[in-house]
């Protein structure tokens, strides 16, 4: 079965790598953040922005991280960062 007969039959809206792609594009394209890259597929897509979080793992959740804490809306942890 093809991952698109397999996001048909379970109703996905998107898949994990396709959220990644479609985030790394805007950060890119658009020069916006991660952060905003994603709540802006969640608008396109009309998907509530709490089922898109499951999806978010890895690198993603990484960067996401980072860039919260970069804007003071997570505290820095004591490890060191790249930015």
């Amino acid at each position: 079965m093809k991952k698109t007969d397999i996001k048909k039959t379970i109703g996905l809206a998107i898949t994990k790598d396709e959220l990644i792609l479609k985030t790394e594009r805007l950060v890119l394209k658009d020069k916006i953040e991660y952060a905003q890259a994603v709540c802006q597929i969640c608008l396109e897509l009309e998907l509530d922005p709490e089922d898109v979080a499951k999806l978010i793992s890895g690198p993603l959740k990484t960067k996401l991280k980072v860039e919260a804490q970069k804007n003071n809306v997570l505290p820095r942890s004591n490890t060191a960062t790249l930015e």
